[in-house]
């Protein structure tokens, strides 16, 4: 028999033993839960308050390696206030003055018989430029010589029943049969004249033996040019073709596309001088006829529309050209602006903004208030001021990096 000799604890040391393997086993399970766990995440269970995430002082700043910024070719200036120039340029196009624009067709169907003029033929307004064989001129003919038969028959009936009646051969009402028909035949006949020279076809002489013609002329409403001729020997044509362009090409429009910051300085009436991309020695000057009512989506201008002359020819529809019209300070006399080159304003998240250079190689971005445009500069109203510096060339790049994430480098 063995005996086993047990060793009894008092009390305290007892409960002091309990208190230590507890305390054990919550410290291991404390580190085996938060094990490769990063400084600020949360453990579940866990309901103290997270640490605040600290904001990115560099959020509205872009960075460039120094290779990209070689291959950027980053240039800069400095903003100084200076005067405006006198005038504002915009970027124009030569257009054919609506107001004298004619298209040409037959009003009726039928097949080109004749055509009289060529391209590039001056006409005046009158001129025949082609004729038509049509059916339908040739029934109207018919009806016309029917209607004037007719006509003269019954009045010969009414002539003769008045005689009769005055010698009291015939009875009244014979007369007044007589007097209906021959109003009937004249309505007829007024009709079908009507319908003949409203398509502009020569009438025949009443009794003329010779048949009349069945060729429709196509005459020129205005004064101008051909400018287009979709005829053809022989092609058949309806009301709806157009067989002629013609255009008055003593004067015309000039399109410019004006900035919408820039609309306070046009007024209707204003004197614009204009320079022309082929005839560079050549000015010519217009005035503001019409200035549009709404602002383009994309490019965010304005149309103007300038008279321009073209006595002499020389001018072109199509052509390109620049407009130069006076600027606000050329009318209350100069004043010094605060003026960047164009190239350095972007458009970044529906701001304009533009590229600040820092002591550290980054670049600040940095929005601005713009103005009115003046020529290749614009005028900057607030987010700058004069002695800073901005990224012209190159700003595009920037502001790509920019959208592309903003704080770090780009490689």
């Amino acid at each position: 028999m063995i005996h086993v000799t047990a060793t009894w604890f008092t009390k305290p040391a007892a409960v002091a033993v309990i208190l230590f393997i507890a305390l054990a086993v919550g410290c291991g399970r404390g580190k085996s839960s938060t094990a490769g766990a990063p400084p600020d995440a949360r453990v579940p269970g866990d309901t103290r308050e997270p640490a605040a995430v600290e904001k990115d002082a560099e959020a509205s700043i872009v960075r460039l390696s120094d290779a990209a910024r070689q291959r950027a070719t980053i240039a800069e200036i400095t903003v100084l206030p200076r005067p405006a120039s006198d005038v504002l340029s915009a970027p124009a196009e030569l257009q054919l003055n609506g107001d004298r624009v004619a298209m040409v067709g037959p009003r009726v169907a039928g097949r080109v018989a004749r055509i009289a003029v060529s391209m590039g033929d001056r006409v005046d307004a009158g001129t025949v430029l082609a004729s038509i064989d049509s059916p339908d001129v040739g029934s109207l003919l018919a009806s016309y010589a029917s209607a004037q038969a007719a006509e003269s028959v019954a009045q010969r009936t009414y002539q003769r029943e008045k005689d009769l009646f005055a010698r009291r051969i015939s009875a009244e009402r014979e007369v007044f049969a007589a007097e209906a028909e021959l109003a009937r035949a004249t309505s007829e006949r007024r009709t079908v004249e009507s319908r003949l020279q409203a398509l502009d076809v020569a009438l025949p002489r009443a009794g003329s033996s010779s048949p009349a013609s069945a060729l429709l002329p196509i005459r020129s409403p205005i004064q101008g040019t051909v400018i287009e001729r979709n005829a053809a020997i022989g092609a058949p044509v309806g009301p709806d073709a157009v067989l002629f362009t013609l255009a008055d090409l003593s004067t015309l429009w000039l399109v410019a596309r004006v900035s919408e910051t820039t609309m306070r300085d046009i007024r209707r009436g204003d004197t614009v001088t204009v320079t022309l991309d082929a005839l560079p020695d050549q000015r010519v000057s217009g005035r503001v006829s019409y200035i549009g009512a709404t602002v383009s989506d994309t490019t965010r201008t304005v149309d103007v529309r300038i008279d321009v002359p073209n006595r002499t020819g020389q001018l072109k529809p199509g052509m390109f050209a620049r407009a130069q019209l006076a600027t606000r300070g050329a009318r209350t006399g100069p004043s010094n602006q605060l003026l960047i080159p164009q190239i350095a304003v972007q458009e970044l998240n529906r701001r304009r903004v533009v590229f600040v250079p820092r002591s550290d190689g980054g670049f600040d971005v940095r929005e601005v208030t713009v103005g009115a445009s003046v020529g290749d500069d614009i005028e900057v109203l607030s987010g700058l001021k004069a002695g800073e510096a901005v990224v012209t060339t190159g700003s595009f790049t920037l502001k790509s990096q920019a959208v592309r994430g903003g704080a770090g480098e780009s490689q």
